[in-house]
This record gives structure tokens, sequence and C-alpha cells, in this order.
């Protein structure tokens, strides 16, 4: 037949949700972000040795994401509990 049962208009909403599960990964932080996730947009936006960066730095994910997946990173982060997780975080990656 060739027809798709129920075709997409051009303009119209798409269905791109991404599901993860979420878990601490053995950080201390409220909001932890998905390390897959991180990983995902970046390796869907970067090529390997760009820079990756984060103005809200928190645990280090996406620092520890990019390093992992051969990018280099700045991350910006307010407070100094979070630095030093993130710091912690990604010391044997560096």
């Amino acid at each position: 037949s060739g027809k798709l049962k129920n075709p997409v208009p051009d303009f119209s909403p798409r269905n791109n949700i991404w599901k993860y599960t979420t878990s601490m990964n053995g950080v201390k932080h409220p909001a932890p972000f998905p390390e897959r996730l991180a990983q995902d947009h970046i390796l869907t936006w970067t090529d390997e040795n760009d820079l990756v960066f984060d103005p809200f730095l928190g645990s280090g994910t996406t620092a520890k994401m990019a390093l992992l997946n051969g990018r280099f990173f700045i991350g910006s982060e307010i407070s100094s509990n979070y630095v030093e997780t993130a710091r912690k975080r990604i010391e044997g990656l560096l």
C-alpha cells in the first residue's frame, strides 16, 4: 500500500521524547542530571575534541560525559560544594 497509517503533517508536533531512568550516580545533589542524557546530547551536537560548556556545572555530569567521550569542557558553578563534588567526580578522567 505504501501509505502511512497516520501520516504526520509538515507543521505538527513531533514525538521526540527521550526517556531515561534517573539515579543519584553516587552524587550528593538535589537534582542529578542523567549521565545518559548528557552523553546523548554531547554525541549528537559535538565532535571529538570539541569544547562543551555547562553554565550550571552542578555535580559535574556534563563534564564527566564530555571527558569520557573525547571532548573538552568548561563549566561554571556558584556553589563551592558542587564544584568540589564535580572535581572529585572527574579527577580520574583528566
